[in-house]
């Protein structure tokens, strides 16, 4: 299993709209399906109720595939996310061509923290902050601010949104909002880099708190615990869910016995399971210093035995 640092948000997306009405649908959730060339069917809802793939195309085992576009081992691939700089290698084990990606680290990466009067300038399509401001300089006492969520930004600060985590913007002149000129998508190319296992019936388990799938199930050693309960009539009329050849029903759960207890797959949107790792809530207040998490079997979140403070 392919596991990506939680703390490590990559901020991407394809045609990406979270919409909570009237569409009761996140469609984050079905980047996987972009990669794989699906077409979205839709009935009566602004939702799709499921996809059309493709059968996998065969891609020559000296290239690279990314966003629609072939590129030769050697090559760097342009790609929209400005912190990763991503070429197309030859794998040592199999020798076929495979995308390689690696993130940019940035100066101020591993540097002290600033100081709380200070903040970072960003420029769009540059991964690294261009600058510094800090109160006593003069840019600080400047006007130029945007607005979001009852928070103010001074111009060039990143601005990340809490209803939207496939989205970055940076506060601008052209602010308008999370859907205005100021902010941007970036595309997953992790899902570029696992084409063939998705082909081959992979399922991406996605995370509440992230725009990018974190993991990809296959399900090597699987026993199904769930019972198969797609009719032949679910299945032709593309109304089922498959996995390691099982059919299942709209609507079913999927048990993976993922080790974290947090992953729920369902047959929500055939032909693959949505499958969403659960984010759990922090300590009371925010409080890590004081309070420690205990985990029990079985349960995907912690309890928190918080220590009594002179301020309680």
């Amino acid at each position: 299993m392919k596991f990506v640092l939680f703390l490590v948000f990559l901020v991407s997306v394809w045609g990406y709209e979270k919409q909570i009405s009237p569409c009761q649908c996140d469609k984050r959730y079905f980047k996987h399906y972009e990669v794989k060339g699906c077409s979205p069917v839709y009935e009566k809802d602004c939702c799709p109720v499921r996809f059309k793939c493709p059968q996998p195309e065969q891609i020559p085992s000296n290239v690279c595939k990314y966003n629609g576009h072939f590129y030769d081992i050697g090559t760097r691939i342009l790609t929209s996310n400005p912190c990763e700089i991503c070429d197309c290698e030859q794998n040592s084990e199999n020798k076929r061509a495979a995308i390689n990606c690696i993130p940019v680290e940035c100066p101020t990466t591993f540097g002290k923290p600033l100081n709380h009067n200070c903040y970072e300038v960003y420029e769009k399509d540059k991964c690294c902050s261009t600058s510094t401001i800090c109160a006593t300089d003069e840019a600080m006492n400047r006007t130029e601010t945007c607005k979001y969520r009852g928070k103010t930004y001074f111009f060039g600060q990143n601005i990340y949104s809490d209803e939207d985590p496939c989205k970055t913007c940076i506060c601008s002149e052209e602010w308008a909002g999370i859907n205005g000129p100021s902010c941007y998508n970036y595309g997953c190319i992790h899902l570029e880099e696992d084409l063939k296992q998705l082909q081959e019936g992979c399922i991406p388990i996605y995370h509440e708190a992230t725009c990018c799938p974190i993991e990809i199930y296959c399900g090597r050693d699987f026993e199904p615990t769930t019972v198969p309960l797609a009719s032949n009539a679910d299945i032709k009329s593309g109304k089922s869910c498959e996995f390691q050849g099982f059919h299942y029903k709209l609507g079913q759960t999927l048990d993976i016995n993922h080790p974290t207890n947090c992953v729920t797959c369902t047959c929500s949107t055939p032909p693959d399971f949505t499958c969403i790792h659960r984010m759990c809530p922090g300590p009371p207040n925010g409080d890590y210093k004081n309070c420690y998490p205990s985990y029990s079997p079985a349960e995907c979140c912690p309890i928190y035995e918080c220590r009594k403070t002179n301020a309680t």
